[in-house]
C-alpha cells in the first residue's frame, strides 16, 4: 500500500509513531487497572494520566472521562444512559445518534441549504415538547461536508429551555480548537482513530454534576459507568493522540490552504461542472465534498482507486449503500447531483504534489464525459 495515496482521513487516520511507541510499552506488560498490586496501580496511573491528556486538549477539567471502545459506544451511552428523555437531533448525524433517536421519542431538526442546523426549527421542535426535559445531540462538524455547526448558540437555546446538550466531537477534535467550557457542552464523545490514535478507543466526557447510567452490565470499572477490563493500551494511545493534537491543530489549520488549492484547480478545469457543497461556510480545514457532474460517485471512486488514490463516497459508515447521502439530501441537494459527490479529506502527511497528481486524474475522468 506504500504506493497508494490516502485522501480519506475523515474515515480514519494513520497512527502517529509516538502513539504506537506509547502503546507498545503498555502492551509489553500484564496490566489490569482493577488489580490492587503494583502492576494494577501502575495501570491505574496510566489511565488517569490519559484522562488528564483528554481533558487538557478540550479544556475539560470540569468533566469526568469514561473510556469507551469509540465514539459509537460513547454516543449510545450519552443518549441511552441519561434518563429516558426525548431526543432532538438531525438526520445529518452519525447513525450512532439518529438510530438511537429512532427508538425513542424524537424530533429531527431541519438542515439549511448552507449545510447548517436550522436554529429556528430547533426552537420550534423544543416548543413542541411543551416544557418537557430533553436531550439535544448535534455534532461539532459534519463528517461529509466538514461544516462546523454553531454549537455555542445551540447550547444556549438548549439550556434556556431546560435541555441537556450532547455533542459528537469526532470529526472536529484534533482539527479545530474545541473548548468544552466555552461551548457549554454537557456531554461529548470522541474516537482516537480520528486524531492519529488507535481504532477501538474513545471516550465520553460528562460535565460534573450530571449523572448517567451504564448501558453495559458487568463489573464496576470506570466508576461503575462502563464495565469490562480497561483497554489500557487503547486509553494510553488516545491520551497520547490528544497530547500531540495540541500542536497538530496548528498544522491542520494549514491544510485549509491545500484544500482551497485543490478546489481552485477543479474549478479551473470544469467550471460549474465541479460543484462544491458548503464551500462558503466554515468547515474543518481538511474536508472537501465535491460533485463531478455527469459521473456517478461509484465510477469516480473506482477510477481514483485504480489510479492510486483512496477517497470516499460520503461517510465511511454508510459506504456500500446505494442511497444518496442523508446529509446532502437534508440540505436540499437533488439525488441526481448527490450521487455524483465524493468526499476528499486530507491528512497531515498529504502534500501539494499529491493533489496535483489527483487533479490530473480527476481531469482525465472529467474529459471523458465531454467526448
Amino acid at each position: 500500500m506504500k504506493d497508494k495515496v490516502f485522501f480519506d482521513n475523515n474515515s480514519t487516520t494513520k497512527v502517529d509513531q509516538s502513539v504506537i511507541d506509547a502503546m507498545i510499552e503498555i502492551m509489553q506488560m500484564p496490566l489490569n487497572a482493577s488489580s490492587i498490586h503494583s502492576h494494577g496501580r501502575f495501570a491505574l496511573r496510566k489511565l488517569n494520566n490519559s484522562r488528564q491528556q483528554v481533558k487538557k486538549l478540550l479544556n475539560g477539567s470540569n468533566y469526568d472521562v469514561i473510556f469507551t471502545s469509540g465514539a459509537t459506544e460513547a454516543n449510545n451511552q450519552a443518549l441511552l444512559g441519561y434518563k429516558n428523555l426525548p431526543i432532538i437531533t438531525s438526520k445529518m448525524e452519525h447513525p450512532a445518534i439518529y438510530k438511537v433517536a429512532m427508538e425513542v421519542e424524537h424530533y429531527f431538526v431541519k438542515g439549511t441549504k448552507e449545510g447548517l442546523i436550522d436554529l429556528e426549527d430547533l426552537k420550534i421542535k423544543i416548543n413542541n415538547l411543551n416544557g418537557k426535559e430533553f436531550i439535544c445531540s448535534i455534532m461539532i462538524a459534519n463528517n461529509e461536508t466538514g461544516v462546523i455547526y454553531p454549537i455555542k448558540e445551540i447550547a444556549k437555546i438548549t439550556h434556556q429551555n431546560g435541555g441537556i446538550l450532547h455533542c459528537d466531537l469526532t470529526q472536529g477534535v484534533g482539527k479545530i480548537n474545541i473548548d468544552l467550557e466555552d461551548l457549554n457542552i454537557d456531554m461529548a464523545s470522541l474516537s482516537a482513530h480520528k486524531l492519529s490514535g488507535p481504532q477501538g478507543a474513545g471516550a465520553l466526557l460528562i460535565k460534573k454534576g450530571i449523572n448517567i447510567n451504564n448501558i453495559l452490565y458487568g463489573s464496576g470499572q470506570e466508576n461503575g459507568k462502563r464495565p469490562g477490563t480497561n483497554n489500557i493500551a487503547g486509553a494510553v494511545g488516545l491520551g497520547k493522540a490528544c497530547e500531540i493534537s495540541l500542536t497538530n491543530i496548528l498544522k491542520y489549520q494549514k491544510l485549509a490552504e491545500l484544500r482551497d488549492y485543490f478546489e481552485d484547480c477543479l474549478v479551473k478545469i470544469a467550471g460549474d461542472d465541479a460543484v462544491f457543497f458548503c464551500k462558503n461556510i466554515a468547515r474543518t480545514p481538511n474536508t472537501s465534498c465535491v460533485a463531478m457532474k455527469g459521473i456517478d460517485n461509484q465510477t469516480q471512486l473506482i477510477d481514483f482507486d485504480l489510479n492510486g488514490f483512496s477517497v470516499a463516497i460520503g461517510s465511511a459508515c454508510s459506504s456500500g449503500s446505494s442511497k444518496p447521502s442523508a446529509t446532502l439530501s437534508e440540505i436540499g441537494i437533488e439525488d441526481s447531483l448527490a450521487k455524483n459527490a465524493i468526499r476528499v479529506s486530507f491528512g497531515l502527511e498529504n502534500n501539494k504534489e499529491e493533489i496535483d497528481q489527483f487533479v490530473k486524474i480527476w481531469q482525465n475522468l472529467y474529459q471523458k464525459t465531454k467526448n
